[in-house]
């Protein structure tokens, strides 16, 4: 029985230990789909080339590191691939268009 309630204790701290870890890598990404989403709008139709160049630069040099993030997380944590943005301005598959612009 000891061993039992040892056991269930450790399943359950694996279990929160998860949960916890995998909000941020969410977090993250809901951040980054939030980001490229603003920075469609910004840019329009006609694309970067509307934006001014120093602005643009700062914008796309902020971005990088995200998507360096992102990427890591997606590494690290890949069940966080399943996991489904209920906004368009979250769901980064969503916005991810704007990345190619």
């Amino acid at each position: 029985m000891a061993l039992q309630a040892v056991t269930g204790f450790g399943l359950l701290t694996a279990t929160v230990t998860w949960i916890l870890q995998t909000y941020p890598a969410l977090n993250r990404r809901r951040t980054l789909a939030h980001q490229l989403n603003l920075f469609g709008e910004a840019a329009g139709p006609s694309g970067v080339l509307s934006l001014d160049p120093g602005h643009a630069a700062g914008l796309l040099e902020a971005m990088a590191g995200n998507v360096a993030s992102v990427s890591i997380d997606l590494q690290a944590f890949r069940e966080t691939y399943y996991f489904r943005g209920l906004e368009r301005r979250g769901s980064l598959p969503a916005t991810v268009a704007y990345a190619a612009l």
